[in-house]
């Protein structure tokens, strides 16, 4: 994963998670490699500083991956008001090492969001409400496998 952190606070919730890679090793102690000879790593997630099961990590990375651009806004958009949410990535990678969504009340259905201060699209809310389902299903334990 490229992403080695991950903010969220809205909709009446909030967590910070850290993702880090750690190398998988075999009976000797020796970095597993894959076909292509690099090493084969694992993602291990802390959240609020307490580490988690690696397959609710997962799912909770998942579902702020499953925010999908819908559509551009076809019309001038200013927000009003403090976003309902905001998503913040921090990258270990290329020369934008943080992106910071908010998303902003638009339509029935839809936030438009401001990815690093500019908003020209809308997204679906019902995905953005979805974080803190898979959020709460985390803290419960239900995803642990």
């Amino acid at each position: 994963s490229n992403v080695d952190e991950m903010h969220f606070s809205g909709l009446g919730d909030k967590f910070d998670v850290q993702i880090r890679q750690v190398e998988r090793k075999d009976e000797n102690g020796e970095p597993k490699l894959d076909a292509n000879g690099k090493p084969i790593t694992d993602s291990e997630y802390t959240m609020d500083g307490k580490p988690i099961n690696a397959s609710a990590g997962s799912q909770l990375y998942q579902s702020c991956l499953g925010v999908r651009l819908h559509s551009p806004l076809t019309e001038e958009f200013t927000p009003a008001g403090v976003p309902a949410a905001t998503l913040t990535y921090e990258l270990n990678l290329g020369s934008t090492k943080r992106y910071e969504f908010k998303f902003y009340e638009y339509k029935k259905d839809y936030y438009a969001v401001s990815i690093n201060g500019e908003i020209h699209f809308s997204v679906l809310k019902e995905e953005v409400h979805n974080i803190v389902t898979v959020l709460g299903k985390v803290r419960s334990g239900e995803l642990d496998k």
